[in-house]
């Protein structure tokens, strides 16, 4: 899921004109977009679901790409991952 941008648009908080471009091209536009608290919240509309991991870009980058020794800058921030079980 994505999590807003400061101007409040669901998109990759550092898109460069040429992410942005390509996206549009593919036909592939965020259409909504989640802050990290609401998202954390959302298996608690879902009596069955329990939140295992909410893990943003940054979080994604320390844990997988910083231990194979890839660890540049996260290149979709924004973007988040998350985990609910039953």
């Amino acid at each position: 899921m994505m999590a807003p941008a400061c101007d409040g648009r669901p998109r990759f908080h550092n898109a460069t004109p040429l992410v942005t471009g390509l996206l549009s091209l593919w036909s592939e536009p965020f259409r909504s977009a989640l802050p990290r608290e609401a998202a954390a919240r959302l298996p608690e509309q879902f009596p069955r679901l329990r939140l295992r991991d909410l893990a943003d870009s940054e979080a994604l980058r320390a844990r997988y790409l910083a231990p194979s020794g890839r660890a540049g800058p996260a290149s979709c921030r924004g973007e988040m991952v998350l985990v609910a079980t039953r």
